[in-house]
């Protein structure tokens, strides 16, 4: 991953573990890892899309990325300077410039608050309260196509489409310069996924911030990203440009996760292949030797058990961890 510009994020080889066994005193016997080693970077005016299984260590990586979880260890540029080990007032002032949309935003907004003041507390607590409050709630809500009398009501009162309207109202109310979105559609029903996705996508275009979309779900990934990162076990297995990664997927997963995606056609979905995963992702805290992802891969030989596969390059900017990556790029293109 190369660029003669800064990049609006870049974190090289972010790791965390948590504390999974302790002693009679506390001390921790055991530990699991989450993230191990993962590589993320987002352009300007672009976005990454983060995609993976529950437990790949996705959702761990994006709040890592924007500095709410320290990582045990690598490397968190933004705009080109490093702020790994920003604290204090620092690390405040970093949170404005790399705001969060949460998974659920039922929980993520007080219920004894207004949605004025939901969209508007950033701009206190950041000391960035400019004029009327009420008018900057207005003019938020109206931003994600809200009407500003919604500013009034509780969050009880509106739908979840809506509530989640006003989460993207406040994580814009400081004009972040990286907006990272964790599964910001799979709390909502269908009917109501699209609005919000498509809400992203103009309000990048409107501001050229960047993003990182995170979701198990291809279909969303593919709709907004302009890269994508397949994590797999706390790493990244593929990553690329999205439209080569869409349409020639290399790694075993990456073509197991794209074949579940299904297609209005009906007659092309009748004919498609499915690459069928068997058994259950590893225990994280027991990981299998080589490849982690050997015991549910489909075309693994031995040599998997004894090899630790790196991302390496394919095409350019595309890289993948598999030792079979010809093989199975050839047998993706055939």
């Amino acid at each position: 991953m190369t660029s003669t510009e800064p990049m609006a994020l870049r974190a090289t080889g972010l790791r965390k573990t948590f504390p999974l066994k302790r002693d009679i005193v506390g001390r921790v016997k055991e530990r699991i890892v989450a993230v191990d080693g993962v590589d993320l970077e987002v352009a300007r005016g672009a976005t990454l899309g983060l995609v993976g299984e529950s437990g790949s260590g996705k959702s761990t990586a994006a709040r890592l990325a924007a500095l709410l979880v320290r990582a045990d260890g690598g490397r968190i540029e933004a705009d080109g300077v490093d702020v790994t080990g920003a604290r204090g007032r620092e690390l405040k002032a970093l949170r404005s410039r790399l705001q969060m949309v949460f998974q659920d935003p039922y929980s993520a907004l007080d219920p004894t608050k207004t949605v004025g003041h939901a969209v508007t507390e950033p701009l206190v607590v950041h000391g960035r309260r400019q004029g009327d409050l009420a008018e900057a709630a207005a003019a938020l809500l109206t931003r994600v196509s809200l009407d500003p009398a919604l500013a009034r009501r509780r969050p009880e009162e509106l739908s979840g489409g809506q509530r989640q309207r006003v989460c993207v109202a406040r994580a814009l109310a400081l004009e972040p310069r990286v907006l990272i979105a964790d599964e910001p559609t799979s709390a909502l029903d269908l009917s109501t996924r699209a609005g919000i996705l498509n809400l992203l996508l103009r309000l990048q275009q409107e501001s050229g911030q960047a993003m990182i979309l995170v979701s198990h779900d291809f279909a969303t990934v593919q709709h907004l990203a302009d890269r994508i990162a397949v994590m797999y076990l706390g790493r990244v297995v593929e990553e690329g440009p999205a439209a080569q990664i869409v349409e020639a997927p290399s790694h075993p997963y990456t073509r197991a996760l794209l074949s579940a995606v299904p297609v209005p056609d009906p007659t092309v979905q009748r004919g498609r292949r499915r690459t069928v995963l068997h058994g259950d992702v590893p225990n994280p805290a027991n990981p299998p030797t080589g490849c982690n992802f050997r015991t549910r891969c489909p075309i693994a030989v031995p040599e998997c058990a004894q090899t630790d596969p790196a991302l390496r390059v394919v095409e350019p900017g595309h890289r993948v961890a598999c030792i079979r990556v010809e093989t199975a790029t050839t047998q993706t293109r055939s």
